[in-house]
């Protein structure tokens, strides 16, 4: 078989017959999808921290260069007199009106120049006490207290503006932000001046003080940064609570949804839903495990003649002027007058409105105009960004008729989602990770304090038992008599044995109604040991010159009541006595039995 030549053709394949071009993904065009919204659209905090360190910064500089920080106005008919005491100095106006011509008179007092003039002249005139001499040591208690005070605010200001520099990298470049510690520094470092000052400025008796604009300062500085430092634990009020599931509620069904703004846990969404007949907005609350739909606006895709979309960029745009009317008008209402409290309140809502950037959006039907407004405050902030700038181009396709497309939005929110599932993991992962740490702690501990006690194990202590005494109640028995002749070997202690059963009582035959009483001992005679009880110790060996009695039985059977301190008589048949035995034959007998 010949191969085919090279510049063969191969037959051309019906058409029909054909397999069909794989399918390729519709590729997402790079412009459709918005950029990343910026850092400080993101995290809103860094500009409310950036705002309070420049504040605090501002106040504190201006603060040491015033000497507002104490007051104090009297007046007569004929005479105003006003006092500012600062750190370094203090200035005195004394203005008198005689027949309507006024005139006034201002001097200035620096406490270190005046303490040394004033103690130069003192010693000048040898005085050591008296009011001249208490005048001049509060002066100079007045300019201790500021020249000790003078470092630590400068140190706090200084820093309080690194901290601004660092937040304003954090809102422009989204740079890792202040560290708490920074921040707590500037404000320790302030406070603590300011209670030196306190506690190093002298008592004034006559006089009463009011506090002045330059000390209000410096409170509402350290103020501004005691707040700073909570500014995370409080990011919660402006970025809503965290997200608690994956993926964020949705009416579902055959609908088309396009989501407009979705809260940051995810539980509640302002939603349009298009389809064939119905063009709905609604609000989707998740409670629990159910949803609940509120319908908003409901009209026929016929009925829809117009939309319109108003943009408040001009709040974000002007963002600095907010926050500097917001800063002159707090600044102004303590150093001029409280009617600029009114500017305070302009700047702080105009700031307000803009950390919340609302959009304002109109449906016309042919009832007439429905508007909607939809903020970021406390919302997922990223999708609704991305629903702001994609919103125009879906609405415009819905009113030429078309489907609306939401594969967009849905791509970015299951990205979000995905997202929070890989942080999920990486937290659980840590919480193991820390349990397994401190069980391999706990381990460890164990181990050393078992091998410790292995190396070095406690004596067992004995309890030590009390030699046996004489039974409560119980006489002890009479020693035995010693003979006057030399005394004998004592005899080998009797080996234990079990004593006998006492045998029972035998009925005596009726020719012999009186019991025999035993023989008397033979003279000499020396009487064996009686056997221990059951269970008792054995007896110790007999001291020189005579067998003791021998100890009272432990565990012995207690006698029975009433006999207490009385030998128990046992009635037996006495064997008939022999006396024919010698007195070697009875000591032959004595030692067989030992």
């Amino acid at each position: 078989m010949q191969a085919p030549p090279i510049d063969a053709q191969t037959p051309a394949v019906p058409a029909e017959t054909q397999a069909p071009p794989p399918a390729v993904a519709p590729a997402i065009a790079p412009e459709v999808i918005p950029k990343e919204p910026s850092p400080f659209e993101r995290n809103p905090v860094s500009q409310l921290n950036l705002a309070l360190h420049i504040l605090a910064f501002i106040l504190i500089f201006n603060a040491l260069f015033s000497n507002a920080w104490l007051v104090q106005d009297s007046t007569t008919e004929s005479t105003d007199i006003s006092m500012d005491v600062g750190l370094y100095e203090s200035n005195t106006s004394i203005c008198v009106d005689i027949l309507g011509v006024s005139e006034c008179n201002q001097t200035t007092m620096d406490y270190s120049e005046s303490h040394d003039n004033c103690t130069e002249l003192l010693e000048s005139m040898n005085i050591t006490n008296g009011s001249s001499y208490d005048s001049c040591t509060k002066i100079g208690e007045m300019s201790t207290a500021g020249l000790v005070a003078t470092p630590f605010f400068v140190i706090g200001a200084l820093v309080f503006l690194a901290c601004a520099v660092l937040s304003i990298r954090e809102v422009m470049n989204g740079n890792k932000g202040v560290n708490w510690i920074i921040s707590a520094v500037a404000t320790g470092t302030t406070a603590t001046g300011l209670l030196f000052w306190i506690l190093l400025f002298p008592e004034t008796e006559g006089v009463e003080f009011e506090l002045g604009y330059a000390l209000w300062f410096m409170i509402v500085a350290i103020f501004a940064g005691l707040t700073s430092l909570f500014t995370n634990s409080l990011s919660g009020f402006v970025t809503g609570p965290p997200r608690m599931l994956a993926n964020g509620v949705r009416v579902g069904g055959d609908n088309s949804e396009f989501v407009l703004k979705e809260s940051s846990d995810g539980d509640t969404t302002l939603s349009i839903l298009v389809d064939e007949d119905i063009i709905r907005v609604v609000r989707v609350t998740r409670i629990g495990s159910t949803n609940k739909t509120e319908d908003l606006l409901a009209t026929k895709r016929d009925a829809f003649t117009g939309y319109s979309h108003e943009r408040y960029d001009w709040l974000d745009d002007h963002r600095q002027g907010w926050w500097m009317i917001l800063g002159v008008g707090l600044i102004t209402s303590l150093t001029i007058s409280p009617f600029f409290i009114s500017l305070l309140a302009i700047g702080a809502l105009l700031a307000l409105l803009q950390l919340m950037d609302p959009e304002r959006f109109v449906i016309s039907t042919s009832s007439g105009d429905h508007s909607f407004m939809v903020n970021r405050w406390r919302s997922n902030r990223e999708l609704t960004n991305l629903a702001m700038e994609l919103v125009d181009g879906v609405m415009l396709e819905v009113l030429a008729g078309k489907e609306m497309d939401s594969s967009t939005l849905d791509f970015r929110a299951e990205a979000i989602a995905e997202k929070f599932r890989e942080d999920e993991k990486g937290r659980q992962q840590q919480i193991e990770d820390i349990s397994a740490e401190k069980a391999a702690k706990m381990a460890t501990k164990a181990a050393k304090a078992q091998e410790a006690a292995v190396q070095n194990p406690q004596p067992i202590v004995q309890p030590q038992i009390a030699p046996p005494g004489p039974i409560a109640g119980q006489q002890p028995l009479p020693p035995p008599p010693v003979e006057s002749t030399s005394p004998a070997a004592p005899p080998t202690p009797p080996e234990y044995v079990a004593p006998p059963t006492p045998p029972a009582v035998v009925t005596p035959p009726a020719p012999l109604a009186e019991t025999i009483p035993p023989p008397p001992a033979a003279a000499g005679a020396i009487p064996p040991p009686p056997p221990p009880a059951m269970g008792g110790m054995p007896p110790p060996p007999p001291a020189m010159g005579g067998m003791p009695p021998p100890p009272p039985a432990m565990g012995g059977m207690p006698p029975p009541p009433g006999m207490e301190g009385k030998p128990i008589e046992v009635s037996v048949t006495a064997a008939p006595r022999d006396d024919q035995m010698s007195s070697d034959e009875k000591d032959n007998i004595l030692n067989d039995l030992s």
